[in-house]
């Protein structure tokens, strides 16, 4: 299962495409997605996977690359969504 997260939009005078893709980082602006985790017992699987529960029955989590999405997207961008 793939997950897609809005790409983010570039900044103020950063560079990017007219179609808002950063280019001025080494990042895949399509998904900060890591992995997804088991709630329960923190195993890890494959996010670009299809899956239905943990091994343990539970629902997985997301997991995001919160410092990439930290260091792409700003306050205003989430406030102009």
């Amino acid at each position: 299962m793939t997950v897609h997260v809005p790409e983010p939009r570039p900044r103020s005078g950063s560079a990017g495409s007219q179609h808002g893709i950063r280019t001025d980082r080494d990042l895949t602006a399509s998904s900060y997605v890591t992995h997804l985790e088991c709630g329960e017992t923190g195993e890890r699987h494959a996010h670009d996977r299809l899956h239905g529960l943990s091994r343990a029955g539970k629902p997985l989590l997301v997991r995001y690359d919160l410092a990439a999405i930290a260091g792409a997207v700003t306050k205003r961008d989430l406030a102009d969504r």
